[in-house]
């Protein structure tokens, strides 16, 4: 099976997404011989900011020398990219044979009258066996959308869980307050396994001390006021956090210091469970650490970043590091909004930073409209255009901004990949 047929029959699975519950997961595992529970796992669960978690820890872990597996979602760039060991994604020919594998089971499973899987699980399963293929010694897994019922939960080996900051989104799937939403990812966490607790708003970080609690399980929350920052650049910023001192990261903003600390504490944490991590490892693992669209700078001249800040609360905590990062320049935007987030608000909160805001399409099922989001800019703000494309944003963005000005992209994590194709195409015809 070619890798395209593969990706395509993976796909056809996304019909069943909204299905809930781990009783298919158990069943597809236990025909797998349960390779999961072969392995030790770092859990990752949260609203905001798992995916830079995962990434910094893993790096961490695989300087250390570790073979480190990693499991997330969505895919920014190449479906290879959810599931990589020791920083080497898994090969289109590995993918493809796995992929084949599974396909078997799931028509034994039909056979048997158990259904079909989700995508997700289809996909969850394939990394479990890979990473047990691969003789993994950790696995650093970042959970979909969910926690208690979401398919990587099916692990009952995890040695560490990590909640990273909570919000109301997803809020149709979850629950209809972020104490619900809270539950459910803290469903993540094992009976004696730490968890380390990114601070937030008392009452979620109650529901998830309460539910560690239960399950005597020690719950470790980081000290951002220990952080300091020494240096803002704009392709990197370095800081200090706790005993650590001098240390450098290439992803922008507050939120990405306070990311790196979490994954400092992580490891910390690990090293007390007989997991060593030296300190050097630390500062390379963040160094290297390097994250599709988290705050990336796509070009310096003119100034372009692109972000992958797709609901409230990444709105929100993006439009306060450009404010930070760029205090003297004008922010222009570039906007592509799905159909399930508000936008409303989004719009409103970049409307209040921005000097323009250019709205575009995208090629994704749940994109909003262009007209849909004009609907909405005029609202507040005048400079607002309605771009047939993302070349005409790009183009008329790069076009009018001067050295006052910079360009930010932002709105859904569905359109990076295919923005920055067509962004290294105008560039390099340049």
């Amino acid at each position: 099976m070619s890798f395209t047929s593969t990706l395509d029959m993976i796909s056809l699975y996304s019909k069943n997404d909204k299905k809930t519950g781990l009783s298919y997961m158990k069943k597809l595992m236990d025909s797998l011989n349960n390779p999961q529970d072969s392995l030790r796992f770092i859990h990752v669960a949260g609203t905001n900011g798992k995916g830079s978690i995962v990434s910094y820890v893993s790096n961490i872990l695989t300087e250390q020398g570790y073979i480190t597996g990693v499991y997330t979602s969505p895919h920014v760039e190449r479906w290879n990219e959810r599931i990589k060991v020791s920083n080497h994604e898994i090969t289109e020919i590995e993918f493809s044979d796995l992929a084949f594998l599974i396909q078997n089971k799931v028509e034994e499973l039909q056979k048997q009258k158990h259904g079909e899987p989700t995508m997700f699980e289809f996909l969850t399963a394939m990394a479990f066996l890979y990473f047990r293929n691969k003789g993994c010694e950790i696995v650093v897994l970042e959970t979909g959308m969910g926690g208690r019922v979401d398919p990587t939960n099916i692990v009952s080996t995890t040695i560490l869980s990590v909640i990273t900051k909570i919000s109301e989104d997803h809020i149709s799937y979850l629950g209809n307050s972020v104490s619900t939403i809270a539950k459910e990812k803290a469903g993540i966490i094992k009976k004696r396994a730490p968890v380390v607790l990114y601070p937030q708003e008392y009452e979620i970080e109650s529901v998830v001390k309460n539910h560690a609690e239960n399950l005597g399980s020690t719950v470790l929350k980081a000290d951002f006021e220990k952080i300091q920052h020494l240096e803002k650049r704009d392709n990197y910023q370095t800081f200090s956090y706790k005993e650590h001192s001098g240390l450098r990261i290439h992803m922008l903003g507050k939120h990405q210091l306070e990311n790196a600390s979490i994954a400092i504490e992580v490891v910390s944490t690990l090293s007390k469970l007989g997991y060593e991590v030296q300190s050097e490892n630390i500062r390379k693992g963040l160094a290297n650490t390097r994250w599709p669209g988290r705050t990336e700078v796509l070009n310096e001249k003119p100034l372009v970043i692109l972000d992958g800040a797709h609901n409230l609360d990444g709105i929100k905590v993006l439009l306060s590091s450009l404010k930070a990062y760029f205090p003297k320049r004008n922010l222009i935007m570039i906007y592509g909004g799905a159909q399930n987030k508000d936008n409303e608000q989004m719009i409103e909160m970049i409307a209040k930073q921005a000097k323009t805001i250019y709205f575009i399409p995208y090629d994704h099922p749940t994109a909003a409209s262009v007209e849909t989001l004009m609907q909405i800019g005029t609202k507040y703000i005048e400079n607002v255009f309605a771009c047939s494309s993302i070349k005409q944003a790009i183009e008329e963005s790069m076009h009018h901004s001067t050295e006052e000005d910079y360009v930010c992209v932002a709105g859904s994590l569905y359109y990076i990949n295919q923005f920055k194709k067509i962004f290294t195409i105008l560039t390099d015809l340049k």
